[in-house]
């Protein structure tokens, strides 16, 4: 095993020279790759129940009486709840493929996310040309302020654009880290050496943890039986005395802890 995990850090090592963008090894200065995605993954979870719910109302519901007063039609709601369902699959996909550590299955979510992404970005630049010549507000302010107020409005659409832009790319870059984190087994030997670790502990914290007798009798097993191999159990107590010197024992011959 330790073979293997050198073997997988070194590839780790020889793949990201010949990369133009390393992985990140954390996300958001200091929080693990994994609880990175999983916290992408809770969010954009979060948005495909939004859509798809928009689109129910938007059905169900007239103009007058939406739940969810969106601006939108609803050929563009029930679009986007499509969209949303099949993202919904995804992620839960995603979901299992970061609980077993499954890189193909958190790829595939992510190849949704690029997809998503570039749309996002595309509706993005196309709200701030559609609002660039300010005309949705020409009726709600008079013209000596109408310079002022333009201005105003592009500044907040290009922040919104710019900020969703960096935003979800950053958490597109998270999950491909973490893709790769996954097929390269990055964090291969961290894992190794916790599990030594709490092996160790383990005998530091009961010195007799390694000779205990672990298999007990059930219900209808006897001492024959577990005599041929069938179980066996301690028959005072739960642990053996190893120290020295011993430790005190009661009347019947049972040790005193």
């Amino acid at each position: 095993a330790i073979l293997t995990h050198t073997l997988s850090l070194q590839e780790r090592t020889k793949a990201m020279t010949q990369q133009a963008c390393l992985p990140a090894n954390q996300c958001c200065c200091g929080c693990s790759l994994l609880l990175g995605a999983k916290t992408i993954l809770c969010c954009n979870l979060v948005r495909c129940v939004f859509v798809i719910a928009l689109a129910i109302d938007s059905v169900s519901h007239s103009e007058a009486n939406l739940i969810l007063q969106v601006e939108g039609t609803v050929a563009h709601k029930v679009t986007l709840a499509a969209w949303g369902i099949a993202g919904l699959a995804l992620t839960l996909f995603g979901f299992w493929g970061v609980a077993n550590r499954n890189e193909q299955s958190l790829r595939i979510c992510w190849w949704y996310f690029t997809v998503s992404y570039a749309i996002d970005v595309g509706f993005g630049v196309y709200e701030y040309v559609d609002h660039a010549p300010c005309n949705d507000i020409t009726d709600l302010v008079s013209s000596q302020g109408l310079a002022i107020a333009c201005g105003a409005e592009r500044l907040i659409w290009i922040t919104i654009t710019a900020m969703a832009t960096t935003i979800e790319g950053y958490m597109l870059f998270v999950l491909w880290s973490c893709c790769e984190d996954m097929r390269l087994a990055g964090d291969a030997l961290d894992q190794l050496y916790y599990k030594q670790q709490h092996e160790i502990m383990k005998k530091h914290l009961d010195p007799a943890e390694h000779i205990k007798c672990k298999p007990r009798l059930g219900e209808g097993d006897t001492l024959v039986g577990a005599a041929e191999g069938g179980g066996c159990y301690t028959i005072y107590g739960s642990h053996h005395d190893v120290q020295f010197p011993p430790n005190p024992r009661n009347a019947q011959g049972q040790l005193i802890w």
